[in-house]
């Protein structure tokens, strides 16, 4: 027997797109599922370079590492992260 899969988090590789600005940053969408909720579609911005997820937002601005300040909070992602290798290495 083996523990049932109650929630998991599925990102759309195929699909995702490098900025045409910065090609080092890649908007990919991440799709949330759990038994008994509808699944839920979160863009996110992944910065290759720096190592780092945020939230796509109209507000979206800058990298982390930019000298403009930034409205969007950046998450670091270690670099054996599965979404960073995915998104970055594809």
């Amino acid at each position: 027997m083996f523990p049932q899969t109650l929630r998991f988090i599925a990102a759309d590789i195929e699909n995702s797109a490098k900025n045409k600005i910065d090609p080092n940053l890649v908007l990919v969408d991440l799709y949330f599922f759990e038994r008994r909720h509808m699944a839920k579609r979160v863009p996110q911005i992944v910065d290759c370079v720096q190592g780092a997820r945020t939230d796509f937002t109209q507000s979206f601005t800058a990298s982390p590492d930019s000298k403009q300040p930034s409205t969007s909070t950046w998450y670091p992602l270690e670099s054996d992260d599965l979404l960073l290798k995915a998104v970055c290495n594809g």
